[in-house]
């Protein structure tokens, strides 16, 4: 659908944020950077460009980058919930779990329904060691029925560290099923 729209309207940024949105979910970093750099030649304010952007830096590992660009989408939009979230996920990367709790129950309260905002709340408390609470925030966040990546991951580290190898293991094999690639790290590590 996207790359029909966008032979029809090659210079409209908001497809080009959503194929660079696909290519990103889709662990093409590369190609959605490159789609991303696009609409920042066409619209250098963008928001969304800096956010997306910010997140695939965070998958590149580089910490102080995707803060720089999530920073520059929240100057643009700073009320918006998903960057105020993603910037809480940044920092939960980074291990300021304070910071990280302050953006993600502002983005809970500016958005209830942000299942992203349950799933790092419940990475927040997994980080805490607390297991009942990350248990419960993560389910909810799968009961959102939104597309949110690395849910099950992260469910089922919860498992894990409580001991539960087996539903440790059917979580992680729930999430490769739904297209988490990540769950297959910890599958093939802790998994028979």
């Amino acid at each position: 659908v996207y790359k029909r729209q966008d032979s029809l309207d090659p210079l409209n940024p908001e497809i080009i944020i959503s194929i660079a949105t696909v290519q990103y979910f889709q662990g093409n970093n590369a190609l959605a950077t490159e789609e991303v750099e696009k609409v920042m030649s066409l619209t250098p304010n963008s928001a969304d460009a800096f956010d997306l952007l910010s997140l695939i830096q965070v998958e590149n590992g580089d910490y102080i980058s995707a803060l720089a660009e999530s920073n520059r989408a929240l100057d643009e939009v700073p009320k918006e919930p998903y960057f105020i979230n993603n910037r809480g996920y940044i920092y939960l990367q980074m291990d300021s779990l304070d910071l990280a709790l302050v953006d993600i129950n502002k983005a809970i309260l500016l958005n209830p329904k942000n299942g992203w905002a349950y799933r790092n709340k419940g990475i927040y408390f997994l980080k805490k060691g607390n297991l009942e609470q990350a248990e419960r925030l993560l389910i909810r966040a799968l009961d959102s029925n939104e597309f949110i990546d690395e849910v099950y991951l992260y469910l089922g580290k919860v498992y894990q560290e409580q001991g539960n190898d087996e539903k440790a293991c059917e979580t992680w094999d729930t999430g490769l099923t739904n297209n988490e690639k990540a769950c297959e790290i910890p599958l093939s590590q802790y998994c028979g």
